[in-house]
């Protein structure tokens, strides 16, 4: 089993960076990870796309007002790279 701790500080920057930066497409790999994401309240980028490890965790992200663009066939990161990479015609 596992626990996932959502962050309280900004110690790498990450944040700073995709509020400034922005990004083309976010992974969630979990549907904590998408909870935890949005709970941070940063500024959605106009046109980023969604990419999930599975069927749970699209859920999630529907639940919360996301359109899944990417789902992985495979529900593991291999599974998650290969249906990204598909999306971009890689």
């Amino acid at each position: 089993a596992y626990q996932t701790v959502p962050e309280t500080r900004d110690v790498t920057g990450a944040h700073r960076r995709f509020s400034s930066e922005g990004a083309d497409l976010i992974t969630f790999t979990s549907s904590s990870t998408v909870e935890n994401f949005l709970d941070l309240k940063l500024p959605w980028p106009a046109g980023m796309k969604v990419a999930s490890i599975g069927p749970i965790t699209s859920a999630t992200a529907r639940e919360r007002g996301l359109n899944v663009d990417v789902e992985a066939k495979r529900h593991d990161v291999i599974g998650l790279v290969a249906a990204i990479r598909r999306f971009y015609g890689a």
